[in-house]
């Protein structure tokens, strides 16, 4: 695709650029939002302005237009994300959910003007490496309808000592501007970030500081890479001390471009050898992480036995139902989003879209055996954020990745990878797709889809447990799965990649369901859809005139599918179980055996799925519909499937899924 360069002229944007040419990308022009003349350091939280004055130098050393535009709005909206959750179809398109004043809608400015100047512009190059601030603001402008672009962003969530080290080992050679950070002195400013790597690295130790500089540490400006014409000469420049000391930046009085001898531009194939990428394409370069690698090694040795598992049920702190409380649909949490046929996608999907903005919910999409009279079925799950403290780490807070990387798959849809709220945590199904290409392992290879899905959601935990506007610092476990599964032959492999991920990650006890389904998104041959608890402890506000109701009857079942909205509230305690059947008597047992778990759990329990095989006469499945909605006080949401499975058991008839 033809793509613009947002280049702060540091080392993340410029080495961003590299991969977006490796990667096959056009890099037609640059952008660059500076501060008004006379400024050398402005207070943005979303812009860099010490040492922009030197980008008019990198665009020339690039041979590509610039485009520049003056910041004139202030860092408003502090939150991490970014506009609306829901869909303002009434404002002016060009600036949906924007807000006035804010300092992002000065890159809404500029995008439009070069978007005027290239229409068949598709993409953006952005550096951000951690900061969900600086990409979900430049996700948010870049998909505006006007605008349609798509960002590039190669660099986010790659470990930082390695992206320096690889960095400084492809050629780029960059320039610290500024520094702001434990441990760095007013005279690092100046240096060249190669003669500073050891320093960062005993930083890090020391302190745990950022190498990459993502905590502030410190900022550079690119004086070369393997891209440049010419490289850039610092010829005179002061340091400026700014209280408190020992903040500094470097201030550029006169800079030139100097020859490099024996130089040329490299090619694609060049620069994925400089980059070290795998000779197979781009995607190999973190396709699969160490982790992924032994897995695959191992289900290529997978025999038909399986170790025994149990289907255990999980307690922790949790939650009630919630029902009829007045909430709208951006306190949706999950959605599950179930189809009669796959080629219905687009355009379920454009209607799905048109309700929600930023943050929206997570959602698993499988196609299932519905009745002839229905093609789509929703089911909902939310909470209630209001019972919260304003701004609580335990309130509603979502990872919303829209950017190519080589991390996980982009959401280029209305979807979280991940939403938190209180202290569930729902991840977005995931199938098996490269990152960087967003397409499947070809030749398909259900190996291969099964261990990439499974990293997608270690790494999406990865991040959550990381990042501090989530909350982040808890551990928490997963509370049950589900595989969703294709074709009945990989069944065995099913089983096997998760016997081996469960007992690499700890998930030994998890319960886990095995439900095969004629289609899922894009032609996937698998699909992994888990429920983790965070183990934190949610303590509402609880006005001295409102009362908490702990249950309710559900009875918004209908024949259209829509099986109602659950919500959460924050207390007592919750359960997560997988019970399997062989026959509608055995659910009716269980139901009337009241000392049995399975009977007294339902009865508490927030949300019910039950999987049943698509044998079922129409008599029978009505039959097991009243007498669920007869003994369960939430949600009940029948989904016929082609075939139900756990790790101990062939096939049962019935697979029930529940939420405490």
């Amino acid at each position: 695709m033809k793509v613009l360069g947002l280049l702060s002229g540091g080392k993340d944007s410029c080495y961003n650029l590299m991969h977006c040419i490796a990667n096959g990308h056009e890099v037609v022009a640059l952008a660059t939002l500076v501060p008004e003349e006379g400024v050398d350091e402005l207070d943005s939280y979303l812009y860099q302005s010490v040492g922009t004055s030197l980008v008019t130098l990198i665009a020339k050393a690039l041979r590509l237009p610039l485009y520049q535009r003056t910041i004139t709005g202030k860092p408003v909206h502090l939150e991490s994300t970014y506009g609306s959750r829901t869909k303002n179809r009434g404002l002016d398109q060009a600036k949906k959910d924007g807000i006035d004043g804010d300092e992002t809608e000065d890159l809404d400015e500029l995008l439009h003007q070069v978007k005027a100047d290239f229409p068949d512009l598709q993409g953006v190059s952005t550096g951000a490496i951690l900061s969900t601030y600086q990409r979900t603001r430049i996700e948010h402008v870049a998909s505006r309808p006007s605008l349609g672009l798509t960002c590039l962003c190669y660099l986010w969530q790659r470990p930082e000592a390695e992206l320096v080290d690889e960095m400084l080992g492809s050629g780029l050679r960059a320039v610290i501007m500024k520094v702001a950070g434990l441990g760095l002195k007013v005279e690092d400013v100046g240096k060249e970030l190669g003669a500073m790597r050891p320093k960062l690295a005993r930083l890090e130790e020391l302190y745990g500081s950022h190498v990459a500089g993502e905590g502030g540490e410190y900022e550079t400006i690119t004086i070369d890479c393997p891209l440049f014409h010419e490289s850039i000469q610092i010829e005179e420049a002061e340091t400026i001390v700014t209280d408190p000391s020992p903040v500094a930046y470097y201030r550029v009085k006169r800079a030139t471009l100097q020859p490099k001898e024996n130089h040329h531009v490299p090619t694609q194939t060049q620069l994925r050898e400089s980059l070290r990428l795998d000779v197979d394409g781009i995607e190999g370069m973190s396709r699969f992480d160490e982790e992924s690698e032994d897995l695959l090694a191992d289900l290529k040795e997978a025999s038909e036995s399986y170790p025994e598992v149990e289907d255990l049920r999980l307690s922790s702190p949790a939650s009630y139902s919630l029902m009829e409380r007045g909430l709208s649909l951006t306190q949706i949490q999950h959605q599950n989003f179930l189809l009669a046929d796959m080629d219905d996608f687009p355009k379920a999907n454009k209607a799905y879209s048109a309700f929600f903005g930023s943050s929206p919910p997570s959602r698993a999409c499988v196609s299932v055996v519905l009745p002839v009279n229905q093609r789509v079925r929703l089911e909902a799950m939310g909470y209630d954020d209001s019972l919260l403290p304003e701004r609580s780490v335990l309130g509603r807070s979502a990872l919303h990745v829209q950017s190519i990387s080589y991390w996980a798959p982009a959401n280029i849809g209305p979807y979280s990878q991940a939403v938190m709220a209180g202290h569930r945590l729902t991840i977005a199904g995931q199938i098996g797709l490269i990152p960087p290409t967003l397409s499947l392992p070809s030749p398909q290879s259900f190996m291969e889809e099964a261990v990439l899905s499974l990293q997608h959601v270690r790494r999406i935990l990865a991040v959550l447990r990381s990042t501090s506007t989530a909350g982040g610092g808890w551990e928490g476990w997963v509370e049950g799965v589900i595989c969703w599964y294709a074709r009945s032959k990989d069944l065995p492999l099913a089983k096997c990649a998760w016997t081996a991920h469960a007992k690499t990650n700890g998930y030994s006890k998890t319960p886990v369901a095995f439900i095969q389904v004629p289609q899922l998104p894009k032609g996937a041959l698998v699909e992994w859809q888990f429920a983790v608890h965070t183990g934190r402890r949610v303590t509402p506000v609880i006005h001295d005139d409102e009362e908490i109701p702990v249950t309710c009857k559900h009875d918004q079942y209908n024949d259209a599918g829509f099986s109602g909205i659950i919500i959460e509230s924050a207390l007592g305690q919750s359960h997560f179980a997988v019970h399997h059947f062989e026959s509608l008597g055995a659910i009716a047992d269980g139901l009337e055996a009241r000392d049995v778990p399975f009977a007294s759990s339902l009865e508490r329990a927030f949300s019910v799925r039950v999987f049943y095989d698509e044998s079922l006469t129409e008599r029978q499945v009505s039959i097991l519909r009243e007498t669920m909605k007869d003994k369960s006080t939430g949600a009940v949401t029948l989904v016929p499937v082609i075939s139900t499975s756990s790790l101990n058991e062939k096939q049962p008839l019935c697979v029930i899924v529940y939420g405490q």
